[in-house]
């Protein structure tokens, strides 16, 4: 096997015909397309924006004190339990 000359020969694309030049110049002047998102998924995110948790600052100030300690323990259990409530796992809770 001949050993490559230049990479430029393999990222070059002979199947095609190079753009011309007004083709590039209208691709770099013409803005972006805009992502748009659709209503009921813009709908759900303002709702759960808006419906804020309550914050125990309290508990926050314990759990704090309990992992500088090293003496915090997670509940996997009540976890695991509460992402698959949410759905996080993609199945569903059997309850």
């Amino acid at each position: 096997m001949k050993p490559v000359d230049s990479y430029s020969a393999i990222n070059t694309r002979l199947d095609r015909p190079t753009p011309n030049e007004a083709a590039v110049k209208s691709l770099a002047d013409s803005e972006p397309p805009k992502a748009t998102i659709p209503s009921a998924i813009s709908t759900t995110a303002s709702k759960l924006a808006a419906e804020k948790p309550p914050f125990d600052a309290q508990k926050v100030s314990d759990i704090k004190q309990q992992i500088s300690a090293g003496s915090y323990q997670v509940d996997t259990d009540n976890l695991a339990a509460k992402m698959i409530d949410a759905g996080v796992l993609g199945v569903e809770s059997k309850k």
